[in-house]
């Protein structure tokens, strides 16, 4: 009876062991199972950490909102008028000095954020995205829209919240940075009297998804396990028809082109701002601009060798005056140059196939930001024939911007590329030829 028993249990083990083997392979060697969670829980958003007291929490999401920016004139600061989770459509007019609109930007942005992951994050806890094909599979079935971020609308998610659809609100004269949430760069509205518009609101459902799915040695003759891999991502579901409609941001309200409208593909790093450089600028020829590479990316100005050994006379140059680029102020700051003048002699040959060591004619501060010098340059030999040049450097991590850039610009504005800490965004910026200040030049303020 005994051996029975013991021959009864075995089997029942044998069994247990045979489904939990069909059902670890069935859910983890296609991966074809998907758990679900809210992305905010998800993402432990801070959304989630609140004050268990109602009123307290209420004060603390208007202090934060306040210290972000200010509300919209007008609007009233009642209770959120969305749920967490709200795709929205906000349309910023930037308004002329008669009131008129010079300029729209639409955004589409999910409020409030969530912490940055994927791409933009993949260090953190959440780690890379990827959708595999049951991802693909669910995505297709509920029209749901895969998602790297969820953009920044401009305004403290909170106003956002708060803000009614379809009704205008002043902003007063500002400038704000705005990422539409399917944008692959963030974009600046430059300073100016700004109107803003909820133009719609979708309550979508917010999920973030995990496929965890079977890894094998890829050289094994039978199939080997090597570990569980997961895939995760996040989606929104039930907004389709917004985010179908892509905004045309950047889209001039004028209905014909205007002699000051820019609409140009940006030119190459160090020469979209030469558009207004003297024609005696046009080409450089002593110093061009170069950078020294990761990590810092530091923007210089170096010998240009090839055009010195071509033109076979050494040069004295001075650096005349050199700014950085306030994206806060819109102005031009000046920034210390370099003492007295430089005299460049010609290289000595290098033997073989070796190139001559790089000289840095001047080093600019660190930091990812827009510098503009300008310098005179002579022969040795024939100190009063001078020549002009000036050029925009970019320092720090190479910036994406758009390749285009459509709005009006001011007669003493020009289009440039600046760099920022997360990537780089296109604006119209004040002309560093007349406001660039030199070291016996006043300080000029732009408008």
């Amino acid at each position: 009876m005994s051996m029975i028993r013991g021959i009864t249990v075995t089997a029942v083990a044998v069994i247990a062991l045979g489904v939990a083997a069909v059902f670890f392979v069935r859910t983890y060697w296609s991966g074809d199972r998907i758990v679900w969670s809210d992305a905010y829980v998800a993402l432990d958003a801070a959304e989630l950490h609140r004050s268990p007291n109602a009123a307290e929490h209420e004060r603390l999401l208007l202090a934060n909102a306040m210290a972000e920016g200010e509300a919209p004139e007008g609007m009233p600061a009642g209770r959120r008028l969305h749920p967490i989770g709200t795709l929205v459509r906000l349309r910023y007019e930037v308004l002329d000095d008669a009131g008129g609109v010079a300029d729209t930007v639409d955004v589409r942005a999910i409020v409030p954020a969530l912490p940055y992951f994927g791409a933009d994050a993949p260090a953190a806890p959440f780690g890379t995205t990827g959708c595999p094909q049951a991802c693909q599979q669910h995505r297709t079935a509920a029209q749901a829209t895969l998602i790297d971020r969820t953009g920044q609308p401009g305004l403290a998610d909170e106003w956002v919240l708060r803000m009614p659809v379809g009704q205008p609100f002043p902003l007063g004269k500002r400038s704000l940075t705005v990422r539409d949430f399917q944008a692959a760069a963030p974009y600046s509205i430059p300073l100016a009297p700004l109107r803003v518009t909820m133009v719609e609101a979708c309550n979508g459902r917010l999920r973030a998804g995990a496929a965890t799915h079977l890894e094998f040695f890829p050289f094994a003759i039978v199939p080997i396990p090597s570990g569980l891999h997961t895939d995760r991502w996040v989606q929104i579901e039930g907004c389709g028809q917004l985010v179908a409609a892509v905004p045309a941001a950047r889209i001039a309200a004028a209905p014909e082109p205007d002699p000051n409208t820019v609409d140009e593909a940006m030119a190459p790093p160090g020469k979209e701002l030469r558009r207004r450089v003297p024609p005696s600028a046009a080409e450089l020829e002593a110093l061009v601009p170069d950078n020294e590479g990761q990590p810092l990316g530091r923007a210089l100005l170096v010998v240009n060798e090839s055009w010195l050994a071509g033109h076979g006379r050494p040069q004295r140059v001075r650096i005349a005056r050199a700014c950085r680029f306030d994206g806060d102020a819109n102005r031009w700051r000046p920034i210390p140059l370099p003492d007295g003048d430089l005299e460049i002699a010609l290289q000595q040959s290098v033997p073989g196939d070796g190139q001559p060591p790089r000289r840095v004619a001047m080093r600019l501060p660190e930091g990812p930001a827009l510098f503009w010098a300008e310098w005179t340059e002579a022969d040795l030999d024939q100190p009063g024939a001078g020549r002009t040049h000036a050029v925009s450097l970019e320092s720090g991590r190479k910036p994406q911007c758009p390749r285009t850039v459509r709005r009006a610009v001011a007669p003493d504005e020009i289009v440039a590329c600046v760099p920022n800490h997360a990537t780089g965004a296109v604006r119209a910026v004040p002309d560093p030829v007349a406001y660039c200040s030199g070291p016996d030049t006043a300080a000029k303020v732009a408008k």
